[in-house]
């Protein structure tokens, strides 16, 4: 599995993600549990509701979305319950030209969830999509230990504020510099 590890706020995702689909024809599906055997796809990242800000105290609890390109049909896994019902699953091992997208961002006041880009797949679209938003996020972001900080984030931790996987663990296990 590859990874990159981000903290965001503000126009640090826009900038990023608006970039990434200048070079890519991508779309966004949401990931993880949904409602019904029916995608929920974005063209842009300007028309995710809430992006940037955070929706959940912990990094995943926000949301996740794969990346696909456009013309991608994404595969949903349905599994019958032993209740009988059925639940609905779009995740990157059923879909492997992807990567996902969990982006976290602001948390209330002064507290930013870590976000982050990552693959498990080896195919040739999936490593692709990772290799730019990795290069992409080199250019202006700031490696602080294992994280990359957007302009904005490397401002707001740098005033004070929490960056943290996990708003409701102790502050010891927040990023520090040293």
């Amino acid at each position: 599995m590859s990874a990159i590890y981000v903290y965001t706020c503000g126009e640090d995702l826009f900038m990023l993600l608006s970039r990434i689909e200048s070079l890519h024809e991508i779309k966004y599906v949401r990931a993880g549990e949904i409602t019904g055997p029916s995608v929920e796809e974005y063209e842009s990242y300007s028309t995710i509701p809430n992006l940037g800000r955070a929706t959940g105290i912990r990094s995943r609890r926000s949301g996740s979305y794969l990346i696909v390109e456009r013309n991608y049909d994404a595969r949903v896994e349905t599994t019958k319950m032993f209740d009988g019902n059925l639940c609905f699953d779009v995740e990157q091992p059923q879909n492997p030209e992807s990567i996902l997208f969990c982006p976290g961002g602001e948390l209330g006041e002064r507290t930013i969830i870590m976000g982050d880009f990552s693959t498990i797949s080896n195919t040739e679209v999936s490593l692709k999509l990772f290799r730019t938003v990795r290069s992409e996020i080199r250019k202006d972001f700031t490696k602080i230990k294992r994280y990359w900080l957007g302009p904005e984030a490397l401002l707001a931790f740098r005033n004070g504020w929490r960056l943290t996987h996990a708003a409701d663990t102790s502050s010891i296990y927040d990023l520090r510099e040293i």
